[in-house]
């Protein structure tokens, strides 16, 4: 009986682990592509009845399944929607956010795309952040479908923009110039600029404005609170900083003689400032002449350092502010209101660069040059501009003012045996050195810049100085033409005595400030956009252009027989 029941019970187990085995190969697994519907359809309409319940929770965690599991699925861009739908349900603000970041790609194109959008848009607007929030909106305007969120996103975008900044409103603006809201997002940025003072910029939107929407009342809205910026008397005052004492004071008269003869006859007062070459002066004048002359606009400083100094405070005060004469890189990028005429020392640097290896064929070069503004920016220019060209700077000394012995640069360079040696320096220096570099037995190349091209370089520095090449201001090229020679007449007759080059641009600052005065402009505002406007002209200086580019070409000039000739 004992071994029947054994055998029964072995019998018994034997089926049992059978049936466990064909029950278990009729389990669809979720891995069979043909099984896989069904299991997602299960799954989602479970989720959607958990949601209907209002157990968010519970769906969530079926929802993330799908995801995880099947995200190629036809039902995963609706698995995502519903699952940021029952965070934002649960209040997960951030949790739809984090959960939505990276999936673009389940639901791009897609039907549920615009729900989406809406959910993460909703889900930043709650946290505060007004940026993503207005970026998801325009997004679900971009959308080529026709949905009833996209003129909702639109009156939620008209609410949450007087909530961005700025900057916020601009890069909105470039991004989704194109939408339906295009031309109001642009309107907010200007309406707002201006209210925070930044005309200049709003004015720049508006003329944007102009071409992509010319007729749209926004457009016109904004062209209506332009004219409400504040008026300026075109017979009110001019300020004028220069040093009218001291070291430099001969340059700073040159340059108001020549505007003084340009503005002769009109009714403009100009009210004149001593820096005294000093930029501390500088900020000191600049702030008397905006405070309480009440000028409408500023020539000068004339010098660089100086004018750096007084840009920051005239564009802070949003008065325009222009330099004749100030050389120095790029000064008319310090803001909207900073002008500057004369040509950059760069273009000559880089002409000379460009020169001393495609016609000298000169790669080894030694740099000497005056520490100051002059000195520096020439050099480092040069020393850029060469090494495109792969030249090698073998050596580079820089020397204080006033320097008369030059034994510790030369034995310096000497030991490094350069082919050309390049020297941006003024005329006094240059006689002194030219010799130097004899005695030291220095047989390189001397090239130099527009401090050579002073008559008492080859007086001074006899044979030393001959075959010495240099680059002169493209301003001199011009001292041919009939404007200049007009203009050498009329400063003739007025000041019995040969124009400079500082009289020319100061001459031609005055004209600049009548072109811009005739075309309308009633305050700073209008007045600073016309200077950014206006076509570069001929000048007696040569091509004036306020905004400070070089637009011609720099002149080459040696030494022969005691005379300074022009290369061809």
């Amino acid at each position: 009986m004992r071994i029947y029941k054994k055998y029964f019970l072995f019998i018994f187990l034997c089926l049992s682990l059978c049936s466990s085995c064909i029950k278990k190969q009729e389990i669809p697994l979720y891995e069979e592509e043909v099984e896989v519907i069904p299991v997602v359809d299960s799954l989602y309409n479970y989720s959607k009845q958990l949601y209907k319940e209002a157990k968010y929770t519970e769906a969530s965690r079926s929802l993330r399944e799908i995801i995880e599991k099947y995200p190629t699925s036809e039902k995963v861009d609706d698995a995502l929607s519903l699952l940021l739908l029952s965070k934002y349900r649960l209040k997960d603000y951030k949790g739809v956010i984090s959960t939505a970041k990276g999936k673009h790609k389940l639901y791009k194109g897609r039907s549920t795309e615009p729900d989406i959008l809406h959910i993460i848009a909703q889900s930043f607007e709650k946290i505060n952040e007004n940026y993503e929030a207005a970026r998801n909106y325009f997004e679900i305007i971009r959308i080529p479908l026709k949905t009833s969120l996209k003129s909702k996103s639109e009156e939620k975008l008209k609410k949450i923009m007087k909530k961005l900044s700025f900057e916020e409103l601009k890069k909105l603006a470039k991004k989704y110039e194109k939408t339906t809201l295009g031309c109001f997002t642009l309107y907010t940025a200007a309406k707002i600029g201006l209210e925070q003072g930044k005309d200049y910029e709003a004015r720049k939107i508006h003329n944007h404005m102009k071409r992509i929407c010319p007729n749209n009342k926004y457009t016109m809205e904004i062209a209506r609170l332009l004219k409400g910026e504040r008026a300026v008397k075109l017979s009110g005052a001019i300020g004028f900083l220069a040093p009218l004492t001291g070291e430099y004071s001969i340059f700073g008269k040159r340059v108001k003689n020549g505007l003084e003869l340009a503005l002769k006859g009109r009714k403009l007062r100009i009210v004149a400032r001593d820096t005294k070459g000093n930029p501390i002066e500088a900020i000191r004048q600049v702030i008397d002449l905006i405070k309480n002359e009440g000028v409408f606009v500023i020539i000068g400083p004339i010098l660089s350092m100086p004018m750096i100094a007084a840009s920051g405070i005239a564009n802070l005060l949003k008065v325009p502010i222009i330099s004749p004469t100030a050389t120095e890189e790029d000064i008319s990028s310090i803001g909207p209101y900073v002008f500057q005429i004369n040509v950059g020392l760069g273009a000559q640097a880089i002409a000379m660069a460009k020169y001393v290896t495609g016609t000298l064929g000169c790669y080894k070069i030694a740099i000497l040059y005056p520490d100051d503004a002059y000195g520096n920016s020439l050099a480092e220019i040069f020393s850029e501009e060469a090494a495109k060209y792969g030249v090698q700077i073998v050596a580079k000394h820089s020397y204080p003012e006033g320097t008369t012995d030059f034994e510790t640069p030369m034995t310096f360079i000497k030991d490094k045996n350069p082919e050309a040696i390049y020297i941006p320096c003024y005329p006094n220096e240059a006689v002194m050195i030219a010799p130097e570099l004899r005695y030291y037995k220095i047989d390189a190349k001397i090239l130099g810049a527009d401090g050579w091209n002073d008559e008492r370089v080859p007086l001074k520095g006899e044979k030393y100085v001959e075959g010495v090449i240099f680059t002169g201001s493209p301003t001199m090229v011009y001292k041919n033409t009939d404007i200049y020679k007009d203009f050498r007449r009329l400063y003739l007759s007025q000041y019995r005595t040969e124009p400079s080059r500082e009289s020319a641009l100061g001459y031609d600052t005055g004209i600049l400030l009548l072109k811009t005065i005739s075309t309308g402009a009633k305050d700073t505002e209008s007045l600073t956009n016309s200077f950014q406007e206006i076509e570069p002209f001929a000048g007696t200086s040569g091509v004036v252009n306020p905004r400070g580019v070089f637009e011609g070409t720099v002149p080459l000039y040696t030494i022969k027989r005691g005379e300074i000739v022009r290369l061809k």
